[in-house]
C-alpha cells in the first residue's frame, strides 16, 4: 500500500492513502458524479496541491489559524461567489 508522507510543517494533516484515493475515484466514475476529465485532473493534481497547501498552512502559527467553523464559512463563501 503506497501512502504519501505528511508534510512535516503541518503534522496535524494525516497521510494520504493512495488505495483509498483510487477507490474514491472508481466510485465517482461508477456513479458518474463528475465528468471523466475532471476526475482525471483531480487524480493527477490533488496530491501535489495538497502538499502545497500543507506547506503554506504550516507557515501560519497554530494560534493564528482559523477554527474549522471559520474555515468552512470562508470556503463556502468562496464557493457561492464562484457559482
Amino acid at each position: 500500500m503506497a501512502v504519501y508522507q505528511s508534510v512535516p510543517a503541518c503534522p496535524a494533516v494525516p497521510p494520504i492513502d493512495q488505495n483509498q484515493t483510487r477507490q474514491d475515484h472508481r466510485f465517482i466514475r461508477a456513479e458518474r458524479l463528475l465528468p471523466e476529465a475532471e476526475i482525471d485532473a483531480i487524480h493527477r493534481d490533488a496530491p501535489t496541491e495538497l502538499v502545497r497547501f500543507q506547506d503554506a498552512a504550516g507557515l501560519v502559527p497554530v494560534s493564528q489559524r482559523p477554527t474549522m467553523e471559520e474555515w468552512l464559512e470562508s470556503f463556502n463563501a468562496g464557493r457561492m461567489e464562484a457559482a
